[in-house]
C-alpha cells in the first residue's frame, strides 16, 4: 500500500505527476486523475498503481489515434499500422480501436462507402482500381465487395467521362479508331470494366468527322513516310501500310493515301 503525497502540474498542459510516499512516481493526464480520483491522501495498493498506468497507457494510444485522425478518415489497419511505428503495444492498440469504434470514429464500413461516393462525384478511378487501393488499406475484401455490388454501370459513367474527356482533343490528329482504342486503354487502366467503358464512351464523341479522319490521315501519313523515307520504294509503300492500319486506318483510306489521292505521294519529301 502506498499513499499519494503529492500531485504536482507539469508544464505539458493536463498532465500530472503523482507522488507516492514523498517519491516520484509516474505521471497521469487529467481524464485518468479525475476519473481514478487520484488525490493527496489516497492509498493505492499495488493492483491499482498497475491499473492505473495501464489506463495511462490506453488514453495516450487513443489520443495519438484520435490525433491521427484528425487529418482524415482512416481505416482499422491503417490506425493500427500508425500505432505499431509509433511502438505501442499490440494489446494497447487493440483497445484503442475498440474505443474508437464505440465512438465511431472508425469504421472501415463507413469509411468505403464515404470513399466510393467521392470518386463517384469527383473522381477518375473504375471500382476494379477503388477495390485494389482499399485493399491496399487493409480494408477487408467482402466489405468492399458489399458496397461497390450496390452500384450499377451506368454509376461509374460520370468518373469514366471526367478521365477521358481530353481525348476529345485528338480528334484530327489520330483515327477514330486509334481515339477509341486510346480511350478503352485509359479506362480499362483506371479500373473500369468492360461493360462501363462502352457506356462511357457512348456518351462521348470520340469520331472523326470526315474532314478530321482525313487531316488524321495526312499527318499520320507523313509521320510514316518520313520514319521509312529512306527504305526502297516498294518497301516503304508496306512500312507506311502497315503503320497505318496499327493506326487505325482502313485498307480504303491507306490504298488513298498510297495512291496519291489523299495528297501527292511524290511531295511528301517537301514535309
Amino acid at each position: 500500500m502506498a499513499i499519494i503525497t503529492n500531485v504536482s502540474t507539469q508544464k505539458q498542459k493536463k498532465r500530472y505527476n503523482i507522488f507516492l510516499d514523498g517519491q516520484y512516481a509516474f505521471s497521469v493526464s487529467e481524464n485518468i486523475l479525475i476519473k481514478k480520483r487520484l488525490f493527496k491522501g489516497t492509498n493505492l495498493t499495488d493492483e491499482q498503481i498497475a491499473e492505473i498506468k495501464q489506463a495511462e497507457l490506453d488514453q495516450r494510444t487513443l489520443n495519438l489515434a484520435q490525433d491521427f485522425l484528425s487529418y482524415q478518415m482512416r481505416t482499422v489497419n491503417e490506425v493500427f499500422v500508425y500505432l505499431r511505428q509509433k511502438g505501442v503495444s499490440e494489446t494497447a492498440i487493440k483497445v484503442a480501436i475498440a474505443d474508437l469504434k464505440k465512438l465511431k470514429l472508425l469504421d472501415d464500413q463507413n469509411y468505403v462507402k464515404l470513399y466510393v461516393n467521392n470518386n463517384l462525384q469527383i473522381g477518375k478511378e473504375g471500382p476494379n482500381s477503388i477495390r485494389h487501393k482499399l485493399l491496399n488499406k487493409g480494408v477487408d475484401n467482402k466489405l468492399i465487395e458489399n458496397v461497390l455490388s450496390s452500384y450499377d454501370n451506368i454509376d461509374w459513367v460520370d468518373p469514366g467521362i471526367r478521365l477521358v474527356k481530353s481525348m476529345s482533343n485528338k480528334l484530327g490528329k489520330l483515327s477514330t479508331k486509334a481515339i477509341i482504342q486510346k480511350t478503352k486503354l485509359k479506362l480499362m487502366q483506371h479500373g473500369f470494366s468492360s461493360d462501363q467503358l462502352d457506356l462511357v464512351i457512348e456518351q462521348l464523341d470520340l469520331s472523326n468527322n470526315i474532314d478530321e479522319q482525313l487531316e488524321a490521315l495526312i499527318k499520320e501519313g507523313i509521320k510514316a513516310y518520313k520514319k521509312y523515307a529512306q527504305e526502297p520504294d516498294f518497301k516503304r509503300k508496306q512500312k507506311i501500310r502497315r503503320y497505318l492500319f496499327t493506326h487505325g486506318f482502313d485498307s480504303t483510306e491507306i490504298d488513298q493515301f498510297l495512291d496519291g489521292q489523299i495528297i501527292d505521294f511524290n511531295s511528301l519529301e517537301d514535309y
